[in-house]
């Protein structure tokens, strides 16, 4: 059979088939006139097919009018023939299929080929891709990626003579004309579609080519790299005044670097010669030259210098930290002893090697201080002898002092007045490099010793009170998850009441009173707002940049806080009813509105925000233009607005100046504000129940007296106690403890002054007391009521009951069902 026969009966329609050639072979239509395709259009199909062979005709077409939006109203006549079972001829198999796939009816079924309807779901599925996948060049791309499964039968050889044939224009008359054989037709549909029924995501295959989404491969997590000593020395209450001392002392001490004799290296040598250099390094014959010629070899690289030899790298010694912790250094002496004994270990650029060694009547050790237990060990060690002159002998004995050795040793101020101790350390005094003293005053003298006499290096003053018993001030990192440094929600609610009195000590820089309210940023970056000083405090942010801090009071209600951050960022935390509604970030242009956390960004702006204030409810910025760079820094020029409605940035008419509002000048009154007149029961370890119902807590006990809820010092007793877990610690002041019940039940302490009762599984706190000493306490249930110190709510009196009614209702009712 000729190339041309066979091509003629690849283009021609079979019998009964559900399209025809149609006005000179020009056009592809269904049975009942409606356009398929033009032979254009499926020629360029063909040809793109070409390269990888060619499939059945009638699956192209089938594609091609998948792809057509008139898809969902074709009748699809004719259809009846693709299910015929085996027949050349059958007229009596009848399918009708009206609309769209989803409605047909079936008669006959034994004649009807239940395995078409899968490949009619396909092109159904194939209608409903999106658009673009369906038309244009993705229509080609789609149609090569469904026939990549397949096998052609028709080589890309042949599927190039058959394209020229029939471009040729020979087969138009046989290709009208004659129609072969129906026979195999659904079989060559069927092959072609099956590979493809079973993938469930047909848009991804057809983008990527992949019949499902891989599965991430799973990847470890890294290993988080350890916190480094002070770090975890700062996470514990019993150790984090020594981690805040010991970085003060890092910076204090300036130990001089270890240096040889003169004599010792080869130093101040030439060791070649080089075309670049400093004017004295010139050779000598150099300066022979006349001025011109000297000028030129100058100017042109040609004048020769002496090279000066590298100097070896200094000689590292090994630091051996002798630590007295005889009777005098007991007690606070001893903790600063062993802070300036971590200050040496920490304060090592060249890496030293680190040997501490504990000395009373004899000597412990060697320790590197390089853990938190090697510390917190190191701290344990005393001894009762008066000095340790015996142990520095032993010392010295076992370990003789070599160049490859300083000696660091760490006494006390009142060991040095003994009279028999001075005597033994002067006749030890050559064996010592430095002498470092420390007093109960917070006092450290750092000597050196050169030819066994003290020369004054330097002398440090701390305050040992508010570095070792004050706040702790670092802790945990904060973890900041949203885009504008908002913390996630508190770890507690505290349910209602406004918040005991604030702990540590505020900045007067980070607070702002108008003589009625006041806002404050505390230490760890949360900012709290009082509306007067006969009620307690509310959390406004739970997260604030550290930096400058500009506050805006109007009308007895915070309006607006603004930042400038320590890399010169300006964000600025709007309120509205003493509530955040909107955060501006300037650097990063963006508005976040709360609680909603819908985002707008703000339009680009020319030049750097230099300056910002807030001003009867509008913000306003000064812009620095790049055309003249520091002029707004000196002036602070307010140059444009920010219109909160409409989010846009319009210029003012002229430069202004927003001063800075409610810069307090005395402390006195905001500590009278924050601290009324009671005190904070927080650091609690125990808990039990009195056989009336009354909770115990460590030494104090909550009971009602004159028909108020008191927390007041007694003995325990026989009272079964309970100790309070470490649960978390979210921010650099508070925490909380929590103890559970067999049933599920809960009591979780809140170090900033609550006491929280949990039922078995709920995430709310069936009640909450307040832990204060000296006034009444305030409670708060789930159920919306309120009682005792109104001190801690500010709420109708239908809301509120009594404290006796309150404890044996709802206090003593939770406390018999926890056993």
């Amino acid at each position: 059979m000729s190339s041309s026969q066979t091509a003629a009966r690849y283009f021609q329609p079979r019998k009964g088939d559900f399209w025809e050639w149609s006005n000179v072979d020009q056009v592809i239509t269904w049975i009942d006139g409606q356009t398929i395709c033009y032979a254009q259009d499926l020629m360029d199909i063909l040809k793109s097919l070409q390269p990888q062979g060619l499939p059945p005709l009638e699956t192209v077409i089938l594609l091609i009018a998948a792809c057509r939006q008139e898809w969902h109203t074709i009748d699809f006549p004719n259809l009846d023939a693709l299910a015929a079972k085996g027949a050349v001829e059958n007229e009596e198999t009848e399918l009708v299929l009206a609309g769209a796939l989803d409605s047909h009816r079936l008669t006959k079924q034994a004649d009807f080929d239940i395995n078409l309807l899968p490949c009619l779901n396909l092109l159904k599925r194939i209608h409903a891709l999106p658009e673009e996948l369906r038309t244009g060049s993705m229509r080609v791309h789609l149609i090569k990626r469904i026939f990549s499964h397949y096998t052609p039968f028709i080589t890309p050889v042949v599927a190039s003579i058959y394209i020229k044939e029939f471009e040729s224009g020979a087969l138009r008359k046989v290709v009208l004309n004659i129609k072969r054989s129906n026979k195999s037709q659904f079989q060559d549909i069927h092959a072609v579609f099956s590979p493809l029924f079973g993938i469930e995501d047909l848009e991804t295959y057809v983008r990527v080519g992949l019949e499902k989404v891989p599965e991430p491969t799973p990847v470890p997590n890294p290993d988080t790299e350890p916190d480094d000593l002070l770090t975890q020395l700062s996470k514990q209450q019993q150790t984090a005044g020594l981690a805040r001392l010991t970085k003060r002392l890092i910076a204090a001490l300036n130990i001089p670097p270890h240096t040889h004799g003169a004599s010792d290296q080869p130093l101040g040598g030439v060791s070649d010669l080089s075309n670049r250099g400093d004017f004295d390094r010139l050779l000598i014959s150099e300066l022979a030259n006349d001025d011109d010629t000297l000028s030129a070899r100058l100017v042109n690289n040609e004048a020769l210098y002496l090279r000066r030899e590298t100097p070896p790298d200094p000689q590292v010694q090994e630091r051996v930290i002798l630590v007295d912790v005889s009777l005098r250094l007991w007690g606070i002496p001893k903790v600063f002893a062993v802070s300036v004994a971590l200050g040496i270990a920490l304060n090592n650029t060249h890496h030293a090697s680190i040997a501490a060694y504990a000395l009373g009547q004899k000597t412990i050790g060697p320790s590197a201080l390089s853990s938190k237990a090697e510390v917190v060990t190191f701290l344990e060690k005393i001894d009762p002898a008066l000095h340790c002159a015996e142990g520095l002998k032993i010392h010295f004995r076992q370990h003789p002092k070599t160049a490859s050795k300083a000696i660091f040793f760490i006494t006390s101020e009142d060991a040095l007045l003994d009279k028999n101790f001075s005597q033994h350390l002067n006749e030890l005094a050559t064996e010592l490099d430095y002498v470092l003293v420390v007093s109960r005053t917070g006092t450290l003298l750092f000597y050196k010793m050169v030819n066994g006499h003290r020369r004054l290096l330097s002398t440090s003053v701390f305050d040992l009170k508010e570095l070792l018993f004050g706040t702790i001030q670092s802790a945990l990192p904060s973890e900041l998850v949203e885009e504008l440094n908002l913390k996630t929600e508190p770890w507690i609610s505290h349910s209602g009441l406004f918040l005991p009195a604030f702990p540590g000590r505020l900045m007067r820089e980070e607070v702002a009173f108008d003589g009625t309210v006041l806002v404050a940023v505390l230490p760890c970056k949360r900012v709290w707002f009082w509306q007067s000083a006969q009620k307690g405090a509310i959390e406004v942010l739970r997260n604030i940049e550290d930096g400058g801090y500009t506050f805006y009071l109007a009308e007895n209600e915070l309006k607006c806080i603004i930042v400038k951050t320590k890399e010169h960022k300006f964000i600025a935390y709007l309120f509205k009813d003493n509530k955040l509604f909107a955060v501006v970030d300037l650097h990063a242009k963006l508005i976040r509105y709360h609680p909603r956390q819908n985002v707008v960004k703000l339009p680009e702006m020319e030049g750097q925000v230099v300056a910002c204030g807030y001003e009867g409810g509008n913000l306003f910025i000064g812009l620095n233009h790049p055309a003249s760079p520091n002029y707004y820094y000196h002036h602070k020029n307010i140059t444009h607005v920010i219109e909160l409605n409409t989010h846009t940035i319009s210029p003012l008419p002229e430069k202004r100046f927003i001063p800075k509002e409610h810069s307090p000048l005395t402390m006195h009154p905001i500590k009278k504000m924050v601290h009324c007149g009671y005190s904070v029961l927080r650091n609690i370890k125990e808990i039990g129940f009195t056989p009336e119902g009354f909770i115990q807590l460590d030494q104090h006990r909550i009971v009602s007296v004159d028909g108020k809820l008191w927390l007041v010092k007694t003995l325990k007793d026989n009272i079964t106690m309970r100790k309070f877990e470490p649960e978390t610690r979210p921010a650099a002041q508070f925490y909380t403890r929590s103890v559970t019940w067999q049933n599920g039940s809960k009591i979780t302490l809140d170090s900033r002054g609550f006491l929280q009762l949990f039922r078995p599984a709920s995430p709310t706190a069936e009640f909450t007391i307040t832990l204060i000493i000296g006034q009444p306490l305030a409670a708060f249930s789930r159920s919306g009521a309120y009682t005792g110190n109104p001190y801690f709510y500010d709420v109708s009196p239908d809301k509120i009951t009594s404290p006796s009614h309150f404890y044996k209702t709802i206090i003593v009712e939770f406390i018999k069902k926890l056993d």
